[in-house]
């Protein structure tokens, strides 16, 4: 067992200052480690050095001076007892332990997966599974293209990049959250142009 300088001079009863005079006089025995580039050299002193120093040989009475716990010592050790038979062959088995919390949690989470892949329950945005008629993260669009799906690129209004033909004429594309049902109308009926020439 060892000690920092702090905690000795604490238990000794005396200063730090007077306890680094003691362990530089050589009245104290201590242990260094070396310093190195991100420590600090530390001085621990070991119980016994601390016994030596006090002048008390005897271990009881060095932790009863310092104050520290006394050593317990072990209960020596009792036989077991010998196993008796259970006499009553009726006594009930010990039941399961009811699920934990997250169990439950998981279990409760397995159930509703099961309803809403039955088509039981809605998610949390009001969608059935496997219905076509959706709602997504980014709300409700009441006005719907025609030819396009609801969850397409086109009415999520991302403009993805396409390679023209240089032989057909190049169609100006509007971009942007500025972008309204009439643009995208004009743009469908260019497009729809250009297909049939």
């Amino acid at each position: 067992m060892t000690f920092t300088r702090k905690q000795t001079a604490k238990m000794i009863g005396i200063s730090l200052r007077t306890l680094d005079r003691h362990i530089a006089a050589g009245k104290l025995a201590v242990e260094r480690t070396p310093a190195t580039d991100y420590f600090e050299q530390t001085v621990s002193i070991s119980l016994a050095a601390i016994g030596q120093y006090l002048g008390i040989a005897d271990e009881t009475q060095l932790r009863a001076r310092l104050g520290l716990p006394k050593i317990e010592q072990p209960a020596p050790e009792e036989s077991p007892a010998p196993e008796q038979p259970s006499v009553s062959a009726s006594e009930p088995e010990p039941s399961t332990p009811p699920p934990s919390n997250c169990e439950q949690r998981i279990l409760a989470d397995l159930a509703f997966a099961e309803k809403y892949r039955n088509g039981e329950v809605p998610d949390s945005f009001g969608n059935y599974f496997g219905s076509s008629t959706g709602v997504t993260a980014l709300g409700p669009h009441p006005e719907q293209i025609p030819g396009f799906s609801p969850d397409s690129q086109r009415d999520l209004r991302y403009q993805p990049i396409r390679f023209h033909q240089p032989s057909k004429p190049r169609v100006q594309r509007k971009s942007g959250y500025g972008l309204t049902q009439q643009d995208i109308d004009e743009e469908s009926a260019a497009l729809a142009a250009q297909r049939h020439s």
